[in-house]
């Protein structure tokens, strides 16, 4: 039986390798023949084979799901031999680029298949392709057939009988000619799988040793990019897990999968973020000596605690850079506290204060924490303040409270309805979804965006558009400075300004501010008046809440015209509400809260008759007076004690002093004379009236006048009471009288006595007259 026949259910694939004759913008690289042969009663063998071919472009880029024309010619005796058979065909490549034909079952131009004499080979395929799908073949291939033909000629050869034995091993042949030089398979720390092995193939897997870059589907390494796979018909697949399967790997940094039971696809990471804040800071809280603030927090999630940062929005009291001393402890300031970790803080200014935590403390997510600031040392003067929420926006941090330590009494207070402007960061690890852009337009122009000012124009990049902005010369900002150039009026809170600035309601400035002048040299100067309604103004500071004093034309309590100025908070008795103070610092005038009045040296008052030696005189009760010099004035001091007037005698006048010297006067002047003394009763029963006069003795032209000033009649009665007894009771007596004469005169005080049996004594006698 001959060697080339086959048994029945033999399959044979056979790989062809056909030379490249013409190359244009195809290359054909596999053909892949199949024949089955079936031997039986009635089997017949298949008339044809299965040809098989991937295409490329000229680019090396495959030719997908594309018609192309194809003409197979079966030549016999060489390469360049006489068709004995030739078909055309029109067929469509898969997704791969692969080409499948079925040879013998084509368009036939010329020749019969079935009658091809295969045992008169051998025979030779030649390939002709057009990728365009017509007859304009540009691609051309010649390979010589191996065992096909001789399948098909063992149909033809008889039936053979039963396999013989097998023969022993022949001997070993002779060693044959050394071939040609393969094709290059890679170079130098460089692996290339390429088609075949032929060296002028396209390389489809390059791994580079030296970059450790590997590339797939191109023959370029990417010396930016670790794996670099080129596809136009494939995507990289990455594992898919449960959430379980994903837990039960030693995750680490970059890893990723697709979580099948989210959905979802998953990282590994490692990243820093907030996990317990609070932004809202309008109002403050005081560190100091005494009173030590803080913060407690819950934390979002488990961490490694990499910082926490406060802000410090005010440094008051002449405070230096100190020793402020920072600590953080598990738990929360009702409860038991656990030490975590303390610095010394070198805070010298505002603004926001971060402090590292070096390192690993380990924050539990729900768990209670705490940090406070304390000032130790009692020879660093005056405070910090800490920037908190106040209402309407109090409270933000819903897991914690601003707490304060009173040193005085070792207690804690909180104040739930406050927090400290802080933050708390962490360093997080483990698996994060990996979420694509929210939008889901598929638009790349409107994802990032650069917003961008040249001249008066705003634009935004991608297409985003550009708008205009008036310019507007009123205004100029120079620096830290800002001044208007308008030869107007400027109103704020009011369309009718009727100055240069013209406010209604309460201004807030920061830094320098100009109206009428370019060059301000305060927080506010102004070239012109200032209009300010009447809320007036308002001088707070902001260390002493007691301090606050307002300037009104008028106001509530007292809406008379005029200037008022006023203090918001009384304070105690002795405490100025008004100071006048020298450049150094030295106080000129002291106006207190009970009404005294302190000047500092000497006291100066305009007007008048001053003179070296005169002195301000009162002419009335209203508080009236004059300058008067001492020839206008005389003093009558008795300060003698009257005892026993008691002489049991209604109606009795009696003199109570005796004064010596004399005031001269002239006729038509008018003469002020007042009278102070005590007097007091002794024991005794039923109503005592005294009544006190001053008497005017006049000598040298004047004469004597009686009771020229009196205290009136029965005004000096009193009853037996024992209170009223014993005890000096104080008389102020004034008046004013015209002199009729031009003379000498002196004045003494006299009492009328009714029902006075028990009147003890009078004394400290003080008698002023003053001439005007």
């Amino acid at each position: 039986m001959s060697d080339n026949r086959f048994q029945a259910s033999d399959a044979l694939t056979l790989n062809l390798k056909l030379p490249i004759m013409k190359k244009l913008l195809v290359q054909t690289l596999i053909f892949h023949f199949s024949l089955l042969i079936f031997h039986s009663a009635s089997a017949q063998a298949p008339s044809g084979f299965t040809f098989q071919s991937v295409l490329r472009d000229a680019n090396n880029d495959l030719i997908i799901n594309t018609t192309v024309g194809t003409q197979i010619s079966i030549l016999q005796g060489s390469s360049s031999g006489s068709a004995v058979y030739v078909e055309t065909h029109s067929a469509s490549t898969n997704a791969n680029g692969l080409l499948t034909l079925q040879v013998g079952s084509g368009s036939v131009q010329s020749g019969t298949f079935g009658s091809i004499d295969w045992s008169a080979g051998p025979y030779f395929v030649k390939t002709e392709t057009d990728p365009s799908g017509g007859t304009s073949y540009t691609i051309t291939g010649t390979q010589q057939m191996l065992s096909v033909p001789y399948a098909l000629y063992a149909e033809t050869s008889g039936s053979g009988g039963a396999t013989g034995p097998t023969g022993s091993q022949g001997p070993t042949g002779l060693t044959g000619a050394t071939g040609a030089t393969g094709p290059v398979a890679g170079s130098d720390k460089q692996v290339i799988f390429n088609d075949g092995g032929d060296a002028g193939a396209d390389a489809q897997f390059v791994y580079d040793k030296t970059s450790n870059h590997l590339a797939i589907g191109t023959s370029t390494v990417n010396a930016n990019a670790a794996l670099d796979i080129s596809s136009t018909t494939g995507s990289l697949l990455l594992p898919r897990m449960t959430t379980a399967q994903r837990d039960a790997l030693s995750a680490s940094k970059g890893m990723v999968i697709y979580n099948t039971s989210d959905d979802k696809f998953q990282g590994a990471v490692e990243s820093e973020g907030v996990i317990a804040s609070n932004a809202v800071a309008t109002s403050y809280v005081t560190v100091d000596q005494v009173y030590f603030p803080g913060q407690s927090f819950r934390p979002s999630a488990n961490s490694t605690l990499v910082s926490i940062s406060f802000e410090v929005n005010g440094l008051g009291g002449g405070y230096i850079s100190g020793p402020v001393v920072f600590n953080l402890y598990q738990g929360s300031p009702s409860s038991s506290l656990a030490m975590l970790f303390q610095t010394s803080l070198p805070i010298s200014s505002t603004g926001t204060v971060v402090v590292p935590i070096p390192g690993n403390i380990q924050l539990t997510s729900g768990t209670d924490y705490y940090f406070e600031l304390r000032i130790t040392s009692y020879s660093i003067p005056g405070y910090l303040q800490l920037a908190t929420s106040v209402a309407p926006g109090y409270g933000q941090y819903a897991n914690g409270s601003t707490w304060v330590y009173d040193e005085s009494n070792g207690s804690y207070i909180e104040d739930p309805l406050n927090d400290l402007k802080f933050e708390v960061i962490g360093l997080e690890s483990g698996w994060q979804n990996i979420t694509p852009d929210a939008d889901g337009d598929g638009s790349s122009t409107n994802e990032i965006q650069t917003l961008s000012i040249s001249g008066n124009d705003i634009s935004l990049s991608n297409g985003g558009g550009t708008v205009s902005v008036p310019n507007d010369a009123d205004w100029t900002i120079s620096g830290n400075d800002q001044y208007a150039a308008v030869s107007g009026n400027v109103g704020i809170g009011t369309t009718t300004p009727g100055s240069k600035l013209h406010v209604v309601g309460d201004v807030a400035l920061s830094g320098n501010v100009g109206i009428g002048t370019t060059a301000p040299n305060a927080k506010l100067d102004v070239a012109g008046d200032v209009d300010v309604n009447a809320n007036g103004i308002i001088f707070t500071d902001p260390e002493n809440s007691n301090s606050a004093v307002e300037i009104r034309a008028s106001y509530s309590d007292y809406p008379d015209e005029g200037i008022a100025v006023r203090t918001l908070v009384n304070p105690a008795d002795g405490e100025p509400i008004f100071r006048v103070m020298s450049a150094g610092g030295a106080e000129r005038l002291r106006v207190e809260h009970n009404g005294a009045v302190a000047m500092e040296n000497t006291i100066r008052i305009e007007g008048g008759s001053p003179a070296v030696g005169k002195v301000l005189t009162a002419t009335d009760n209203s508080g009236n007076a004059v300058w008067s010099s001492n020839s206008d004035r005389a003093v009558f001091v008795i300060d003698n004690t009257v005892d026993s007037y008691s002489d049991g005698t209604n109606g009795t006048y009696h003199t109570v002093c005796d004064p010596t010297g004399w005031l001269s006067v002239n006729a038509g002047e008018t003469v002020i004379v007042q009278a102070t003394f005590r007097y007091r009763l002794g024991p005794g029963s039923g109503q005592d009236e005294v009544e006190f006069f001053i008497d005017a003795e006049g000598q040298n032209g004047c004469s004597d006048q009686a009771a020229i000033g009196t205290n009136g009649a029965g005004s000096g009665t009193l009853d037996d009471f024992e209170a009223h007894r014993l005890s000096f009771m104080p008389v102020h007596l004034q008046t004013a009288f015209t002199a009729a004469c031009t003379g000498q005169y002196r004045f003494t005080v006299s009492m009328y006595t009714g029902w006075t049996d028990d009147l003890q004594e009078v004394d400290e006698v003080r008698i002023t007259a003053v001439k005007y």
